[in-house]
């Protein structure tokens, strides 16, 4: 099967790319410049008006190209998001109609369901999403399935939930540096469990979900990885070699606290519960994850911190 790849240079993309070239397939990675890590397991063309061309012969689009964050509040940020998360999806759906790609994989996210649930998220949960972001992608859904309405089998949409791995970027790493600081923290009531998804299992799910035979479908995507922000804090700590060091306050309090300080949202991600039921993801595709939770987080862990000795970012290393 030959499959192209949009956000080839991301982090999700540049290991999609690398197992899809190791798994046997014919890879073209849609960038915005040549990158020389992606020249050994790909073909590379740079993201312009001549992509019909480019995709003739291509059998499956994974597209992962999109605006995720921005440094700060913009009036133009709406405008910003909509632009790479829906118009950009409908560009590259255009182009791959003309060239008779036969299935279009769209990597949405699970936050257009929200923040936060207290009831695990399926497929037709309700809508919910409050940013920019998360509105854009749920925008970008939309398009792409009235764009499809005459061959809904070429569309397959994933809603994934926070996904991590050795190095990868966002909040993960960001919490680790916290705690390896070995500065006291107050979450040691917060049970709520979230979830999470190795990025090894979503790109083996992606996959799954672009081969021939697989009709249209809307999966929300997980692998087991369900944690609260105590559990994943003593985790770090253990990987890290340092003491975890917290102690209780109530999640109710630490909210109200947030808020005072325009915090709100953030704390509801660390202390509410959000996670996902993938049961269609396995019963649809026969799919199951080839990493098991346990061994993911420990792999994640120890490619953070493979000498607890040293030191670390945060305390003196590089940022």
């Amino acid at each position: 099967m030959k499959i192209a790849v949009t956000g080839a240079t991301g982090y999700i993309g540049r290991q999609l790319v690398r197992v899809a070239a190791e798994r046997g397939h014919g890879v073209l990675a849609l960038v915005r410049r040549p990158n020389d890590e992606l020249a050994r397991f790909a073909s590379q063309h740079a993201i312009d008006g001549q992509l019909p061309r480019y995709l003739e012969g291509v059998d499956a689009i994974i597209h992962l190209a999109g605006l995720a964050h921005v440094r700060r509040t913009r009036r133009s940020d709406g405008a910003a998001f909509d632009d790479a998360n829906r118009q950009f999806a409908l560009t590259v759906a255009e182009a791959a109609q003309r060239a008779c790609v036969a299935r279009f994989a769209y990597v949405s996210s699970i936050g257009v369901h929200g923040n936060w649930s207290g009831d695990p998220i399926v497929e037709s949960s309700p809508f919910a999403p409050d940013t920019p972001y998360a509105m854009s992608k749920l925008m970008g859904e939309q398009a792409l399935a009235r764009f499809h309405v005459s061959a809904p089998s070429r569309l397959v949409i994933v809603r994934p939930p926070m996904v991590y791995g050795p190095d990868c970027p966002g909040n993960f790493p960001r919490l680790a540096r916290l705690v390896t600081r070995g500065l006291p923290l107050p979450f040691a009531a917060v049970s709520a469990r979230r979830s999470f998804v190795h990025v090894g299992n979503l790109i083996d799910f992606l996959l799954e979900a672009v081969r021939p035979g697989i009709t249209g479908e809307r999966f929300v995507v997980g692998d087991g990885s369900d944690f609260s922000l105590a559990q994943l804090v003593t985790l770090m700590a253990g990987a890290a070699g340092v003491r975890s060091r917290m102690f209780p306050v109530p999640p109710a309090l630490l909210r109200a606290g947030a808020r005072a300080v325009r915090l709100r949202r953030e704390m509801e991600s660390l202390t509410r519960p959000m996670l996902v039921d993938w049961s269609h993801a396995r019963t649809a595709l026969g799919w199951s994850p080839p990493f098991e939770p346990d061994e993911a987080m420990a792999t994640t862990l120890a490619a953070s911190w493979p000498n607890p000795q040293r030191k670390i970012c945060g305390e003196g290393g590089p940022e």
